[in-house]
């Protein structure tokens, strides 16, 4: 699923209080049924409903490849406008 929507009150009391948030990306519906969202997409949805200058984002990957098999497929250049 994607989110709908992301509220950073929670967030901003957190680090208005010296906290660093952890968030887990599990969402849930107006039912209340939850949902699993991919991390990368909650981080980049949380960035930018904070107004974030930054997103850094730590994976276990060399970075975006054309091919996800195929490591010689590595772009190690992206313009906003290509992605």
């Amino acid at each position: 699923g994607f989110p709908k929507t992301v509220n950073p009150l929670v967030l901003d009391t957190l680090t208005g209080a010296g906290y660093i948030p952890v968030v887990a990306s599990v969402a849930a519906d107006e039912a209340g049924q939850s949902y699993n969202i991919n991390a990368d997409t909650v981080a980049g949805e949380i960035a930018a409903a904070l107004n974030a200058e930054k997103l850094i984002l730590l994976t276990d990957v060399p970075g975006i490849m054309k091919d996800f098999k195929d490591i010689s497929t590595l772009i190690s250049r992206l313009t906003i406008s290509e992605a």
